[in-house]
């Protein structure tokens, strides 16, 4: 378990223990004039179906804003090279 630990300050261990797994979509948005804005969405595909979006804004003192993740239940569809495609 020594590649899955690490040292924290006053030499206390803590482990990286893997909850999930699965695939991730990135993708940000336009506004109506053709202008990306800022502000992306993760969305979280598990391998056992589960499926989560979280907003990430960037905020002028380089941190970010992160939403309280939401379930998906719904189809997400993007552009991609101008054409539509379906995510979720």
């Amino acid at each position: 378990m020594e590649h899955s630990s690490r040292v924290l300050a006053k030499n206390k261990k803590e482990y990286r223990i893997l909850k999930r797994k699965g695939r991730f979509y990135i993708y940000n948005y336009k506004d109506m004039k053709g202008k990306e804005t800022k502000k992306y969405s993760l969305v979280l595909l598990d391998d056992d179906g589960k499926k989560e979006k979280w907003i990430v804004v960037p905020l002028r003192d380089n941190r970010l804003l992160v939403t309280k993740r939401e379930e998906i239940n719904q189809e997400i569809w993007v552009l991609d090279n101008d054409k539509e495609k379906r995510i979720v």
